[in-house]
């Protein structure tokens, strides 16, 4: 799944996860009336905000490489400290 927000400073959040069915009754007693469990492991991350238009202002994203523009800077989120030794 991924969250966006078009308008004002732009957000967006990243979530993927695994999903496992469970129908074993170990499982089903501790859910009164259920005939399967999903269970999901999420991963949930910032997602890059490169090629998103700010919709509230009409003005495409500065991260888009443009012909006659410099090169476009890189995002914030690849200069965080859990991610950035990590990058190429």
């Amino acid at each position: 799944m991924l969250f966006i927000s078009f308008d004002g400073e732009s957000r967006r959040i990243r979530i993927n996860g695994i999903v496992s069915i469970h129908h074993d009754q170990e499982t089903i007693k501790n859910h009164f009336g259920a005939k399967f469990v999903i269970r999901i492991k999420c991963e949930i991350y910032p997602n890059c905000p490169r090629y998103f238009p700010n919709l509230d202002t009409k003005k495409p994203s500065i991260y888009v490489p443009r012909e006659g523009h410099e090169a476009p800077p890189a995002p914030v989120w690849k200069e965080r400290d859990y991610i950035k030794n990590i990058l190429p």
